[in-house]
């Protein structure tokens, strides 16, 4: 594997930097302007959850009891999940490395590296070059999006996503499914809680 220019530089600008606290720190008199109902990005079970915002920050977070997947509860990543809202090492634009180093980039200037570098190793090596990684936690539609881009847009047939076993797993599947079978997180949730997440509660 070869070395990583610059990676002490690289490391103390974009870490991971330890955050382990909300916008402005820890505070017990916080007045709340807001509380948005949402869910859980991590997982595809996208537990429900109420984000607290104060002057246009989110500083934590409370329970959501009308969500009868997580019923109030997360896991432990739920719970520490809305410090990613202002975490330093949030990335909030484009990056391009040149010379070994990160600089800002316009989404246009981004975008169409990308788009170049597809074609090129696409002209080299063929179609099947590429490969598209999705999320569990995208929706139906999404996820019907990713596999047309893959195969329409990219003409690849490699495309997978992260929600195979693991997935099954947390939602406990019927038994009668192979141990392996790749399947929505909507079908897992109508397996498990015999609703789809259409069906349930508005989330922002």
């Amino acid at each position: 594997m070869s070395k990583v220019e610059n990676l002490d530089k690289i490391l103390d600008q974009f870490g991971p930097h330890l955050h382990d606290e909300p916008y402005g720190g820890w505070q017990a008199d916080r007045v709340i302007d807001k509380v948005v109902p949402t869910h859980c990005p991590y997982c595809a079970v996208q537990c429900g959850m109420n984000l607290l915002v104060e002057k246009g920050h989110v500083v934590g977070f409370e329970p959501r009891y009308d969500f009868p997947v997580n019923e109030g509860k997360l896991c432990p990543k739920g719970v520490t999940a809305y410090l990613q809202a202002h975490h330093p090492d949030r990335l909030e634009y484009p990056l391009i490395k040149r010379n070994g180093m990160f600089e800002r980039a316009s989404w246009a200037e981004a975008l169409d590296l990308v788009a170049s570098k597809f074609v090129e190793l696409q002209k080299k090596y063929g179609r099947d070059s590429l490969a598209l990684y999705s999320g569990s936690s995208l929706t139906t539609e999404k996820t019907y999006v990713m596999g047309k881009f893959a195969r329409v847009g990219l003409g690849t047939r490699y495309v997978d996503y992260n929600g195979g076993g693991g997935q099954q797993q947390g939602i406990r599947c019927r038994s009668r499914r192979k141990p392996l079978e790749r399947h929505s997180a909507r079908r897992g949730f109508v397996d498990r809680w015999g609703k789809c997440r259409g069906d349930l509660p508005d989330t922002q």
